[in-house]
């Protein structure tokens, strides 16, 4: 396809925008919305009859494993040329980023607690307190927290970058952390919950820096050609699913389904890769304005989603018995209702509370 249908990369970055990838986030988020249905196959994992949804499940899971992954390198990427020459510098940026998360994530905590609250399920104060520090008040809101935790170290990344090896040393560094997770998992802690792993930045360590890596040398990814990358995804994602066939008999589930894992890792970077190649493409603008409600999406879908599992069975009986058919309706009006909270919203109340408070 012709790069003259669409503005360059570099075109785009100039105007401060590059709308592949709000693209790519509207890819993401719908990958993000479907993977949550996957537990539902989850279950069956001990059910001779249904073997095959749990096996279906799995691989979707691995599947869409590059989501969070390209959500990261993409926030890393936007803030590739940061500099904090000073201690004002540093907490201007942290004031300005950190809010923009911050806010909406501590305004839909208490929401969803209260909503669970509402629903039964009781909670103490501090039991309240605590799951808001840690990213339990819903769904995978720890996401939230690990993304602040990236802003607090752009500097650091920054500097760190300006090395002739600071790339290498920061991939060597999370190789490293995922080989402790590994041990840990598979020696001492086989349940160890999922926020425990995916919440401290170590899991994820190379992946913001690689993406302002890549935004400060382009060239680094140019050496790589869309069919090697996507050959090397395949290949990856074919040993990560072999991997989970290896680790689930050990009773080692979340390992098996991680995205902490080091074919997961490489899949998810040759994912990205993909992606990179494909920023001239003109895509679709529903997908790029599904990008650009992405955020928002985040927030309240996984409410949505569970209202939605647990209601349509009641409706559609039959259709429990169709796993896929199941997981893309649960998936679309998830998704439809979202959308249609976010325009409601953002119709009727002012921008300053649909941004900066509701992250519409």
């Amino acid at each position: 396809m012709s790069n003259s249908t669409a503005p360059s990369a570099a075109a785009a970055q100039a105007q401060g925008r590059i709308t592949a990838f709000d693209a790519f986030r509207g890819i993401a988020i719908l990958c993000v919305i479907f993977g949550h249905t996957t537990p539902y196959g989850w279950a069956y994992q001990f059910n001779p009859e249904r073997q095959t949804e749990f096996w279906i499940a799995v691989t979707e899971r691995n599947f869409l494993l590059p989501c969070l992954p390209l959500f990261l390198f993409l926030s890393g990427y936007l803030l590739g040329n940061t500099r904090c020459s000073s201690w004002a510098e540093y907490a201007s940026f942290l004031s300005k980023r950190v809010s923009r998360v911050a806010i909406p994530f501590l305004f839909w905590s208490v929401v969803f607690l209260g909503l669970s609250w509402a629903f039964a399920v009781s909670y103490t104060p501090v039991d309240a307190v605590l799951r808001i520090l840690t990213g339990r008040a819903d769904g995978a809101f720890y996401f939230i927290l690990l993304i602040i935790q990236f802003y607090l170290l752009t500097p650091l990344f920054s500097r760190v970058l300006d090395w002739r090896y600071g790339i290498h040393a920061l991939f060597f560094l999370h190789l490293l952390a995922i080989g402790v997770l590994y041990v840990i998992q598979l020696l001492w802690w086989p349940s160890m919950p999922y926020e425990v792993a995916k919440t401290p930045v170590f899991g994820w360590l190379s992946i913001f820096p690689m993406g302002m890596y890549l935004r400060r040398n382009p060239d680094a990814a140019a050496r790589v050609s869309v069919g090697a990358a996507a050959l090397a995804a395949v290949a990856f994602f074919a040993i990560t699913q072999y991997e989970s066939s290896l680790l689930l008999p050990k009773g080692t589930f979340e390992l098996a389904i991680s995205d902490l894992r080091f074919m997961a890792l490489a899949y998810g970077y040759a994912v990205i890769l993909v992606f990179l190649k494909l920023v001239d493409v003109p895509w679709p603008k529903a997908l790029v304005s599904l990008g650009g409600m992405s955020f928002g999406i985040f927030f309240i879908h996984g409410f949505i989603l569970r209202r939605v599992g647990s209601l349509l069975p009641k409706v559609l009986p039959e259709i429990t018995n169709h796993f896929v058919l199941f997981q893309i309706a649960v998936t679309l009006l998830t998704l439809a209702i979202c959308v249609a909270v976010i325009l409601a919203a953002r119709r009727l109340l002012p921008e300053s509370i649909t941004t900066r408070v509701l992250a519409f």
